[in-house]
């Protein structure tokens, strides 16, 4: 299971993240540039991708291109903010209570 957090100070991935020995990814949302899709390179997969300046981060792998447009644009919905990397708490649409949204991603058993 991966579950994905999002805050207006930082992105945070845990379980799953395509690393053998990293079990988590943590992204700043100061100078994040955009969340989207990323078709994926020689050694990275495709999915969804933080884009900081000159680096990515993937933030969940094995999404095609529908599914990560749609959990990005469910994130800036949430925290409209986010994209310009502002920490202003105003900008959370839940306060500071930071409660976790299910995306309905996961396979049925």
């Amino acid at each position: 299971m991966t579950q994905l957090t999002v805050t207006t100070r930082e992105l945070t991935v845990r379980g799953n993240v395509g690393k053998t020995f990293d079990d988590s990814v943590c992204v700043s949302a100061h100078g994040l540039s955009s969340l989207a899709y990323y078709n994926g390179g020689e050694d990275d997969p495709s999915g969804l991708y933080a884009f900081s300046g000159y680096s990515q981060s993937c933030l969940i792998s094995g999404l095609n291109e529908r599914q990560a447009t749609e959990v990005a644009l469910l994130i800036y919905k949430r925290f409209p903010d986010l994209e310009s990397g502002d920490t202003n708490s105003g900008s959370l649409l839940f306060g500071n209570r930071g409660e976790l949204m299910s995306l309905g991603l996961s396979k049925p058993k």
